[in-house]
């Protein structure tokens, strides 16, 4: 028997003899010179396996199923078929009650330019209230807090209906001016619940406002609005 046997055969005795004596089974692994390359207690084997959270199969069953109850859904939280199909019955809709994609197009080519004429026709509009119950003269009511800016040559249309028999004065700063000249519209001679329509030559830079008189003991309620004339 060769020194390096008898050196193994040694180490083996020696590992036998400390395992008869021990009180815990251990797993020893032995290289071919001779060398202890492992030598760990079945207990601390288990251990290392279980980790600092102690964790066996039964608490990897435990996680697991844990787990799958939350992925669960009960068969009573889902919708049923006939609901499932009610709502797809109503979100479907048959091509034959879709307008084409021509008609479409159609449609808007015609309501584009109409839409854009009149979003730059109109220069503004507003809702005509004042209340003059407690008053014992006439108030001149000023329609708009700030003076309506024109910003072409060209004309402008004044459409206008009261509840109160009244008159109504148009006021204008021309363009590079600071006195504003203000005269009656329809020589004063406004009459309660008529629609009145007056057309005005205008300058780029003008500014424009309208003032009513409001009888001394009337509330006042209409509507007015200034739109340019196309040409």
């Amino acid at each position: 028997m060769s020194l390096g046997e008898k050196t193994v055969q040694r180490t083996i005795e020696n590992a036998l003899k400390d395992l008869s004596t021990a009180r815990d089974i251990k797993v020893v692994l032995i290289d071919s010179a001779g060398n202890v390359i492992s030598d760990i207690s079945l207990s601390a084997h288990r251990d290392a396996l279980k980790g600092t959270g102690n964790r066996d199969f039964t608490t990897l069953e435990t996680d697991i199923e844990a787990i799958l109850a939350q992925l669960d859904v009960a068969l009573s939280t889902r919708a049923s078929e006939t609901t499932l199909s009610s709502i797809l019955s109503q979100l479907d809709v048959a091509l034959s009650t879709r307008a084409s994609e021509t008609t479409l197009t159609s449609i808007d080519g015609k309501l584009s330019p109409l839409l854009k004429q009149l979003a730059q026709s109109l220069l503004t509009e507003s809702a005509l209230s004042y209340d003059n119950s407690a008053g014992t003269a006439t108030a001149d009511y000023t329609v708009f807090s700030t003076d309506v800016s024109v910003n072409f040559n060209g004309k402008i249309v004044i459409q206008i209906i009261m509840d109160q028999t009244t008159t109504a004065q148009l006021k204008v700063t021309p363009a590079g001016q600071t006195t504003a000249y203000t005269g009656y519209i329809n020589e004063g001679n406004l009459q309660a619940n008529s629609w009145y329509e007056f057309e005005f030559e205008v300058n780029n830079g003008d500014a424009l406002n309208v003032v009513i008189q409001v009888p001394a003991g009337a509330v006042l309620s209409g509507y007015l609005r200034i739109f340019k004339r196309e040409r």
